[in-house]
Order: C-alpha cells, then structure tokens, then sequence
C-alpha cells in the first residue's frame, strides 16, 4: 500500500487566489531541479491508454531533497508532467490551467476556468471552517481538480482503480487518494460541479483518518449539503426513515458498519449515505466530543470503542434508535461476521 505523503509536506503558502495560468508545452520525459534528475517517462503505466504513475517513485525521489523546499517544488512538478500527459492522452480540448491553489484539468474556456479555479480556492477555505481540527490540507502541490468532458471519458479514467472483478460504482465524482490526492468529476455547469467538489474535498481533508466508511461519508455529505445546498426537505426525511426502516435489519446493518453496503447495487447505496448523514449530524451537534470521536475513530471496528469513548454511547445501541428496532445489541458492529476488510469511504 502507498504510503501516507502528509508527513512529508511542507506548509503551503496562504496566497489570494489569483486567474488562473495555462500550463503550455510538451509533457516532459524528465524532471530536473537542483541538480538531480528524474527519469520521469519511465514511472508512467497505461491503463486504457491513459498515464497512471508509480507515486512511491515519486514521494522517495522527493524526500530526498535536502532542502524541503525544493521536495515541494519537486513534487509540483511532477504534478504537472503526469497532468500534462495525461492532457495529450485524452486529446481534444483538454488543457492544464494553474492558480496559486489549484490545478485544474478541464476544457472549460477562460472564464469557466476561472471561476472553477476561484471555487476550489474558496471551498478549500469554507470545508477547513468546517472540520476545523479534524482537517489536514496536504502542503505539497496543488488541490488537483480533472473535470472530463463526458461520462465515458470518466469511467474509463477512474476504472482504473475499481477493485478488480467489481462493477464500477455509479458515481459523478470522486476523490482518489492513490500517491497524490485529485478530484475527479464529470464538467456540467459549474453549479452541478460544486457539490462534487465540495463532498470529494471533505473525503481529501479527513484522508489521513482511518475512518470508517460511514464517518468519512456522514462527514462528506453532511459538509456538502451545508456548503453547497440540496438537504432534503421534511416530507423526504419522513418518506426515507420509513424506507430506512423497512430495508435495514441485523444482517444488513454489518454491511454499513463495514462500509460494504455503499457498495450495493439495490437501493442499499443510497440509504447508507443518508444513514451516514444522519448519524454524523446527530453525534456532530455536540461538537468537541464528536471531534474527539473522529480523531479516535477506527475502521476494523467501525468506530465502535472511540464512539463508547467520547460519548458514552453503544453504536447499536444508537442505531437501534434511530431506526425504531428492537433487540439493540443485535445492531451493533460484528467485525468477525464481516466477508471482507472493511471500507474506507470515498467511494
């Protein structure tokens, strides 16, 4: 498995964001800064004709910089190549813009550039707000944002890490967190981006938790209703506590608890997200012990002990209420009924 990078990172500058630039030229095969060269063509992998790269390289060629100052720089750099190769593999109108914040791959003109630049910036700032503590901005680079053109430019990108022998999940955007942390989505307008980039970013800044799958969900989609709208009103909160409590049951809640659920190809998707959302709003309204939950949090056993910890509280227990059910301890986490390792969310 990659290595956790935020250690690593050094702190990025707080600058205003500012238009963005276009970055022009041919992806390079190598890479050099004070000195040293990286043979960057030969950590490049095709998937489906697409540049995927090796970040281990990457990351150890990086640290080993003396000054870390020039790591970061380094590291930018690399950003930028892989994105520019991969611009001239997508073809058509794609190009790389830069701010001081972000980078962003898109065939967006100008203008929208700018204004996607100016939102990722904010967002940034406004998700941080948010989470307060619980956050970690990775301090080398920029944020990464590829908005691509159509659906199947984007399935045929981010399949690539889909496990193998999976269905690809039905989605519009994501976060991968695979050596270097970037959002994915499919361009709309900007105002059906918005909330992608808002829920994808929540996922970067909690991405050095292990937390289980329905707290890094809970967290995202919460974050995303609050920063960018769309909660649902009182009729759809009764209309899907009733169906909340006619689809879940002992057997089923463990494929919440494990975050395998999220990945269900029947209405149980859905449901888990908005059961994420209503537990994490719940434990959230009182904030400090909530902080100290997520802190604590811990996927191999869903979070159970942190939960007992900071709130005195059995998630079963919790649950159980929220859905109307008898026999509480039936609900709780069962790790050693789960099929498989469980999820870790940003999905």
């Amino acid at each position: 498995m990659i290595r956790t990078l935020s250690s690593l990172f050094t702190r990025r500058s707080a600058q205003a964001p500012r238009p963005g630039t276009l970055v022009e030229g041919a992806p390079p095969a190598t890479i050099e800064l004070a000195g040293r060269t990286l043979d960057f063509h030969v950590l490049i992998h095709l998937v489906d004709g697409l540049p995927h790269v090796d970040w281990e390289q990457v990351h150890d060629w990086c640290e080993a910089f003396a000054d870390p100052v020039h790591g970061g720089e380094a590291w930018l750099a690399c950003e930028r190549a892989w994105l520019l190769h991969l611009r001239d593999a997508l073809g058509g109108n794609y190009r790389l813009v830069e701010s001081g914040v972000a980078l962003l791959l898109t065939c967006q003109d100008d203008r929208r550039a700018d204004l996607t630049l100016a939102f990722i910036a904010r967002t940034s700032q406004r998700v941080q707000r948010v989470l307060g503590r619980i956050a970690r901005v990775p301090e080398w680079g920029r944020e990464i944002l590829m908005l691509l053109e159509d659906t199947d430019s984007y399935y045929r990108y981010v399949s690539a890490f889909e496990p193998p022998g999976e269905d690809i999940t039905a989605s519009s955007g994501m976060f991968i967190n695979h050596g270097c942390g970037h959002f994915v989505a499919v361009d709309r307008d900007l105002g059906a981006v918005e909330p992608v980039i808002v829920h994808e970013m929540s996922h970067a800044m909690v991405a050095h938790l292990p937390l289980p799958a329905w707290v890094n969900e809970g967290m995202a989609v919460n974050a995303e209703q609050r920063l960018a709208g769309g909660a649902p009103d009182a009729p759809e909160q009764r209309e899907l506590m009733g169906r909340h409590r006619a689809f879940w049951c002992p057997e089923r809640i463990q494929g919440f608890w494990s975050g395998r659920a999220y990945l269900r190809p029947d209405e149980g998707s859905e449901l888990s997200y908005d059961l994420g959302r209503i537990l994490v709003e719940a434990m959230g309204s009182e904030w400090p012990r909530f902080e100290e939950f997520v802190l604590a949090a811990r996927r191999d056993d869903a979070g159970a002990a942190a939960a007992r910890r900071a709130f005195g509280i059995d998630l079963g227990t919790y649950v159980a209420s929220i859905l109307d059910a008898d026999a509480p301890e039936a609900w709780a986490p069962q790790p050693a009924t789960w099929e498989a390792p469980p999820e870790k969310g940003g999905f």
